[in-house]
């Protein structure tokens, strides 16, 4: 967990080793090339990306579903990609998938950073894909989501 003044990209290695605590084998690409680490604006998206997408890949696709974190920076975003191998639509260990809000609330914060997000079946299991400015220049809000 995080703690006051910590910045968010330090607590990534902790987000990593709790979801393998947790029995769930998590591979990490990075990709940064040894670049500092985005700003603090941009590390809380960072941050709530990797975190919603390793829990709901224990959650809906159970501890086998071997997620494979990657990290890149492109022309002027990061790339955020989590990979699984098990797709919960068809494969949710009995339970119903949850209508709750972490991915859409996800979305409309990555959104109104002016980043995208997508989520849904990739060959064989789940991808959750994000790209988050480095730098940000406009600020989108909720209601340029709805139109």
């Amino acid at each position: 967990m995080r703690t006051k003044g910590q910045q968010h990209h330090t607590v990534l290695p902790q987000l990593i080793e709790q979801s393998r605590t947790a029995g769930t084998k998590v591979t990490l690409e990075d990709h940064l090339d040894g670049r500092p680490p985005p700003p603090e604006n941009i590390g809380r998206h960072v941050y709530r990306v990797v975190q919603e997408g390793l829990t709901n890949a224990l959650k809906h696709a159970g501890k086998d579903s071997n997620p494979r974190l990657r990290l890149r920076w492109e022309t002027h975003t990061l790339l955020i990609q989590i990979d699984n191998d098990t797709n919960p639509t068809h494969t949710h260990r009995g339970q119903t998938l949850s209508a709750g809000r972490g991915l859409l609330g996800l979305h409309e914060r990555v959104h109104a950073a002016g980043g995208d997000l997508h989520a849904g079946p990739h060959h064989n299991g789940y991808r959750l894909t994000a790209t988050v400015p480095l730098t940000h220049t406009t600020t989108r809000t909720l209601l340029d989501h709805h139109q």
